[in-house]
This record gives structure tokens, C-alpha cells and sequence, in this order.
């Protein structure tokens, strides 16, 4: 009798652990609501609500970069290779820093015995979209605002201002694809490619002067890379004029030269910037090739710190 008592209290126990097991298992969990106009749902688990939190929404922005890869796949179809070109390298790395915000935890439930937490989160799309609409309203008109050249401003600044505003535009572009990833509808923001494209075609005169070789062809490289073409001009719109000054030591056994660089940067208004910078280049052999040696180490220089720091500009 009183095994059969303890049989029976074992059942009634093992059946209320297997309710409260159940229990913590709820409907949401493994039948994530629908999204609806309105409304997008996640669902996360972790050690605590905040890593639930996160995973919840990681959950969500999955499902916006989804849509956002879609569009993509369709804006590079049906614009130039430049976009394209730009999309890929670009645009799909941003979309992973998606930012959401307006949403609120509607179910938790804690499982103590695992030490999980679970969640769902429920995203409010309509007011997502107010909060990016205003973004991209801010960031459009800085666009706006460098496409434009003032009439005081040369050539070369407008050219300087413009470059430096395209991750702008980018940043627009990619919150306008996730805008109408979140609205699900097609996004028509082309302000990167348009900006490029005007910059593109925006021909700046550039001359170079200089008496070293090495520097030179090194400066005409970095320039063609930005798409700006050395030419022979009495006015430029830009010219990019340096000396060299060279000094020798004998140090043990090596020839050393120091080469001091001398640089200016001039547009149609006048003096942009100038720089002063030394290296060092060495030989057992003789002083010209340690001259060559220095040359080296000067186009060198110019690639590592960039062409616009080289002449004194403090963006590159």
C-alpha cells in the first residue's frame, strides 16, 4: 500500500513538472506573431533580458536586411556600374549597423531552472519610419547643400566639400533602403550616385610641378586614382608645387641622404596649404643611390599619409 502511494505521489509530481515545463515554453516562442502594418515582432533568448533583448532585435533588423538585400539586388540591375559597384563595397556592409528604436518588450518569461530568459519584442513601424524620415530629411540636405557651389568658393574647395560629403549621401542612401525595407516599398534615393556622378563630371584643371621625379609620378598616381587628370595649364584650378632640398652624411660605412620636402597647394584664390616633411634614405654605394634611396622613401610617405596631408590639408 504504501509503495503504491509513493508510485502515485511520484506521477502527480512528475506531471506538475512537466506542466511547469510547458509553461515556460509559451505559444509566442514557437509561433512568432505576424508582422502587420503597424506592428514587426522578434524573438530572443539569453542570460538575461538585455542579451534576450538584443537577439530580439538582431531577429527583427534580419528581417529588414533581407528585404533591403532584395532592393539592392534591384537598384544594381537597373543603375550603371558605378552604383554597382559602390552598393557592393558599401552600402552592404552598412545596412549591419542597423539602429532600431520605438519598440517594447510585450511578453518575458524566465526560465530559472536553464537560466534563460525569453522575449518578444514588438517593433512600432510607423513611428521607425517617422524617426528615419527625419534623418534622411537632415542628411538630404547636406547633400543638397554640397551639391551647390557658392559663388565665392573655388573650384577646388567645392571639389574637397563635395568628396567629403559622399558617405552622407551614403548613410541617406542606406537609410532610405531601410526605410522601405521597414514600409515595404521601393526606395528611389540615388543621392551617393548623384553626387558622385556631378563630381565625376565636374572637370578640374590640375598641374603639378616639382623637381623630383619619384615625388612627381607618385602625386600623378594618387591623383588619377581620385579621377583627376594632370594637365599643362597657365591657370589651373588647382596646381601642386614642391622642392626638394638634399643633404649627404657619411654615417660608418653608409651614405646617408636627407631629403626635405617642401610642398604648397594653390587654387584660383591662392595658397590652400603648404607642408614641410624629411626622410631618409641610405647606401653603401654612393650618394646617388642613396638619393634614390630617399626618393623612395618620400613616394613612400605620400602613400601612407595620403596626397591632400602631404601638401598640409588636414582631410584626404
Amino acid at each position: 500500500m504504501m509503495r503504491s502511494v509513493i508510485t502515485l505521489c511520484f506521477c502527480v509530481v512528475l506531471s506538475g513538472c512537466s506542466s511547469l515545463f510547458s509553461a515556460k515554453i509559451p505559444d509566442w516562442w514557437t509561433h512568432t506573431p505576424v508582422d502587420s502594418e503597424q506592428w514587426m515582432y522578434g524573438v530572443g533568448e539569453g542570460a538575461n533580458a538585455d542579451i534576450a533583448q538584443q537577439q530580439a532585435l538582431t531577429y527583427i533588423a534580419g528581417k529588414l536586411k533581407t528585404r533591403v538585400s532584395s532592393q539592392l539586388s534591384v537598384k544594381t540591375t537597373e543603375t550603371n556600374t558605378y552604383y554597382a559597384q559602390y552598393a557592393e563595397r558599401n552600402i552592404r556592409s552598412s545596412i549591419q549597423n542597423t539602429d532600431l528604436s520605438h519598440f517594447q518588450i510585450q511578453e518575458r518569461v524566465v526560465d530559472s531552472s536553464a537560466h534563460i530568459t525569453r522575449v518578444l519584442i514588438r517593433l512600432d513601424r510607423q513611428a521607425l519610419a517617422q524617426a528615419w524620415r527625419n534623418q534622411y530629411q537632415e542628411l538630404s540636405q547636406k547633400v543638397t547643400q554640397a551639391r551647390q557651389r557658392e559663388a565665392a568658393q573655388s573650384l577646388f574647395a567645392w571639389w574637397m566639400n563635395a568628396r567629403a560629403t559622399l558617405p552622407v549621401a551614403q548613410q541617406a542612401d542606406v537609410l532610405a533602403l531601410q526605410l522601405g525595407a521597414l514600409l515595404n516599398r521601393k526606395s528611389t534615393s540615388n543621392l551617393w550616385t548623384d553626387l558622385q556622378q556631378l563630381i565625376r563630371q565636374t572637370p578640374i584643371q590640375v598641374g603639378v610641378d616639382g623637381d623630383n621625379s619619384a615625388i612627381s609620378q607618385q602625386v600623378t598616381d594618387l591623383l588619377n586614382q581620385q579621377e583627376l587628370r594632370v594637365v599643362r595649364c597657365s591657370s589651373c584650378d588647382l596646381k601642386l608645387s614642391y622642392h626638394t632640398k638634399v643633404d649627404y652624411q657619411k654615417i660608418f660605412d653608409q651614405q646617408v641622404a636627407t631629403l626635405e620636402f617642401y610642398g604648397e597647394l594653390k587654387d584660383a584664390h591662392g595658397l590652400v596649404s603648404q607642408q614641410h616633411w624629411i626622410v631618409q634614405g641610405s647606401s653603401i654605394t654612393n650618394t646617388s643611390f642613396a638619393y634614390k634611396a630617399a626618393s623612395a622613401k618620400a613616394a613612400e610617405y605620400i602613400q601612407k599619409h595620403g596626397l591632400w596631408k602631404s601638401f598640409g590639408l588636414d582631410q584626404d
